[in-house]
C-alpha cells in the first residue's frame, strides 16, 4: 500500500518569489507562465520568466505561434532571453514586477487574478487572468518535483494582443502555473564507475 500524498497550502506571500526558502545551490531555479490561445486562429501565446537567484540571473520571454510554423525562428513571435541580470531581491517583488526580458506581472487579487503586460516592437501583450479555481499543488516529493513547489491553475483570460501591428482580442479558458525549488539540469554528472574511459 502506498503512502498517503501531502500537498503545499498556499498563501498571499506565494505570490511573491521564494529566495528565502530555497538553499544556496547555483541551480535554485522559480518560474513564472502564463498562457492564453484564440482557437479560431488556431494561436496559442505564452510568457515564461525564470530566475536563478544564486546565479544572480534570470531566462525568458514571450512566444506566440499558430499552424504556419513548425521551429521556434519562424513563430508569429519568438523571444527567449538568457542569462539576464536578475535584481537584488530588495529590488524585485513579484507581485508587482517588471522582468529583464518585458514581462510585467502584477497581482490583482492574492492566489486568484493578474494582470499580464509584455511589450516588444512585435508584440504587445496585455491581459488579464482570473483563476477559476485555487492554485492546483502538485504533491510532495513526487516526480518530477521531488523536492520543490509546483502547480497549476486554470483560468479566464481577457484582453488583447498585438501582434505585427494587428490588435487581437483575447478571451480564452487557458492556464498559468508556478515553481520554486531546485532544478539540477545541465550539471555535469559524475561517470559511473564501469564507463568508458
Amino acid at each position: 500500500m502506498s503512502e498517503e500524498r501531502t500537498y503545499p497550502v498556499f498563501t498571499d506571500i506565494d505570490d511573491d518569489f521564494h529566495d528565502e526558502v530555497m538553499s544556496e545551490r547555483w541551480w535554485e531555479t522559480e518560474t513564472c507562465w502564463f498562457s492564453w490561445n484564440v482557437p479560431e486562429r488556431k494561436m496559442g501565446g505564452w510568457t515564461y520568466c525564470q530566475s536563478l537567484p544564486n546565479a544572480g540571473i534570470c531566462n525568458g520571454g514571450a512566444w506566440v505561434w499558430d499552424d504556419t510554423a513548425a521551429y521556434s525562428m519562424d513563430l508569429p513571435h519568438y523571444a527567449y532571453y538568457r542569462s539576464l541580470q536578475l535584481p537584488e531581491r530588495g529590488a524585485r517583488d513579484m507581485r508587482d514586477f517588471e522582468w529583464p526580458n518585458g514581462v510585467r506581472t502584477t497581482v490583482l487579487e492574492p492566489l486568484m487574478a493578474y494582470r499580464v503586460h509584455y511589450d516588444a516592437p512585435e508584440l504587445i501583450v496585455d491581459l488579464e487572468f482570473h483563476a477559476l479555481i485555487p492554485p492546483n499543488p502538485h504533491p510532495v516529493g513526487v516526480a518530477p518535483f521531488l523536492v520543490g513547489t509546483h502547480f497549476d491553475q486554470p483560468g479566464h483570460v481577457t484582453g488583447e494582443m498585438v501582434l505585427k501591428g494587428e490588435k487581437i482580442e483575447i478571451d480564452c479558458y487557458s492556464v498559468r502555473d508556478r515553481s520554486w525549488g531546485p532544478r539540477p539540469a545541465g550539471r555535469p554528472r559524475p561517470k559511473p564507475a564501469d564507463a568508458p574511459k
